[in-house]
């Protein structure tokens, strides 16, 4: 863990990655918050988190393609300058009127940009460490995760009851703009390609570089069954969270502090998970995907009890719990698609990840009608139970197309 530190590009990485982490988990806590407090309907946050979702989908796989062609660097550099600069000039706007749903969806649309540099962010990682030290890389950066979440939510929730929404977009763009200031000392990497994009082709050329992707991920059931496990969890538990302002305000009678100590709560194990990999040696492959099975079966059963709980500690609890197996399950697909996927296709396999990872939100679209269908408690034990179920299955179809590895570990 030391060694990686000793890495100058890692440091401005892992710094740079924190303050996007922070702006990150501040965005995503007060929409979701802010949106409900003027609405006061989970279908209308459900249809607003999800429809924003769904655009950013198409940006996630634009950005896989943009890290693999363009120099990472100026594509993070380029996308935080177009998130914080707009972001700063709308705060100061929303100074001097009333604000509405619509400003904060603008501002949240705005926000999604940061898809388009996600996976240059993850691509970097494999460019500038050793593959025997990717777990423990990793792990850092899960350990990143955890720190800003533990002081995020913190910071955002006192700035939002003390100044207001404007005072918090602020203290977002800068975040974002210190983010890109940061990767400017990182060494340049090089394209991977010489392709002429252009705005014109961009699209097409992406869609023809995703085809080319999942022709080769399906050549490898170990990436087919980490994405899958990755998709349902996100889709059918992690989901399950858009609705935290529901379960906090409507369930438990709480206000967005308790929201915002949840979030702390839970990222603190995010950093508990981070320290456990990065000193802790794990196999590659095979015992990952043991790993990933694990964790992918407990973690909607920890999700349940999440929604079950009748008093704020047990839930915070139980969601702790779950943050601790979900972030370990982060940790391990994303050190299979470093390990596996070849440098050309490497960006645009992490940005899969981020598309199965942006489910959590595109969900929502779903999840907001169930919840106010059949309430919050009965909304997280039928998604969560789906999520076990198909958890299981997707077990069983990749123990049958690769069950020579698996006889393998078993035998050892």
């Amino acid at each position: 863990m030391i060694q990686l530190f000793k890495n100058l590009n890692f440091r401005y990485i892992f710094s740079s990655i924190f303050f996007f982490h922070f702006a990150l988990i501040s965005i995503s806590l007060i929409q979701g918050w802010v949106i409900f407090d003027i609405t006061n309907s989970a279908n209308i946050l459900g249809f607003i988190l999800g429809s924003i979702s769904v655009f950013s989908l198409s940006l996630i796989l634009i950005g896989g393609v943009l890290s693999d062609i363009y120099e990472k660097k100026k594509v993070v550099l380029v996308v935080c300058l177009c998130i914080g600069l707009p972001v700063l000039f709308l705060s100061v706007f929303f100074q001097f009127t009333n604000i509405k749903v619509e400003h904060i969806v603008l501002v949240s649309i705005i926000g999604v940009l940061w898809t388009l540099f996600a996976a240059s962010f993850e691509a970097y990682i494999p460019v500038i460490v050793k593959k025997n030290e990717l777990i423990k890389a990793n792990s850092l950066i899960e350990l990143n995760f955890g720190f800003a979440g533990l002081f995020s939510p913190l910071i955002t929730s006192f700035i939002y009851k003390n100044y207001g929404i404007p005072a918090t977009y602020i203290f977002v763009a800068c975040l974002f703009l210190i983010c890109g200031l940061l990767i400017t000392f990182v060494s340049n990497t090089g394209s991977l390609s010489s392709k002429n994009i252009t705005v014109f082709n961009l699209l097409k050329v992406s869609i023809k570089e995703f085809h080319n992707t999942l022709k080769f991920v399906k050549t490898s059931p170990v990436l087919i069954f980490s994405l899958f496990v990755l998709l349902v969890t996100c889709m059918f538990s992690w989901s399950l969270t858009q609705m935290f302002p529901v379960l906090i305000k409507d369930h438990l009678n709480l206000d967005v502090d308790s929201l915002a100590y949840l979030h702390m709560g839970a990222t603190a194990s995010i950093v508990v998970a981070g320290l456990i990999f990065s000193v802790v040696k794990i196999r590659l492959d095979t015992n990952l995907i043991v790993a990933i099975l694990i964790t992918g079966l407990l973690l909607p059963v920890l999700m349940f009890f999440v929604g079950y709980s009748n008093n704020y500690f047990q839930t915070l609890i139980f969601y702790i719990l779950c943050t601790l197996l979900g972030s370990s399950n982060h940790i391990f697909v994303k050190s299979i698609i470093h390990f596996r996927a070849p440098a050309n296709y490497r960006g645009k396999i992490l940005s899969l990840m981020e598309v199965t990872s942006s489910t959590i939100s595109g969900s929502a679209l779903f999840v907001g009608p169930l919840v106010g269908w059949i309430g919050i408690t009965n909304a997280f034990a039928t998604l969560c139970s789906l999520a076990f179920i198909l958890v299981g299955l997707g077990f069983l179809f990749y123990y049958k197309f690769n069950d020579n590895e698996l006889e393998n570990f078993i035998s050892t």
